[in-house]
């Protein structure tokens, strides 16, 4: 988490975090993370978790706030899927 907070603060513009849907779950997530981190996000809500995870996994959104499951259903390969605390980089514990 540390990591995945330190990356979005150093981000030059807002990071890009993708989300299913507007004013749910995933959107209320990442203003939480906002609010307690101080780390400006940019939230992308899109249709559905496969969408949101195509997107990331294209490089068009820095993070995911999808439920793993979700992940594994849009037919992304498992090594390109990240958890919502990791970013595309990687992290000590998903090597890019």
């Amino acid at each position: 988490m540390k990591e995945f907070v330190e990356a979005a603060k150093a981000a030059p513009s807002p990071f890009k975090m993708g989300g299913t849907g507007s004013k749910r779950e995933d959107n209320v997530l990442t203003v939480f993370m906002e609010q307690k981190t101080g780390a400006k996000f940019a939230y992308l809500p899109y249709k559905s978790g496969g969408e949101a995870a195509t997107q990331l996994v294209g490089n068009h959104t820095e993070s995911n706030v999808n439920n793993p499951r979700k992940i594994s259903r849009s037919g992304a390969p498992a090594r390109s899927a990240r958890s919502a605390y990791s970013t595309r980089s990687g992290s000590p514990t998903q090597p890019r």
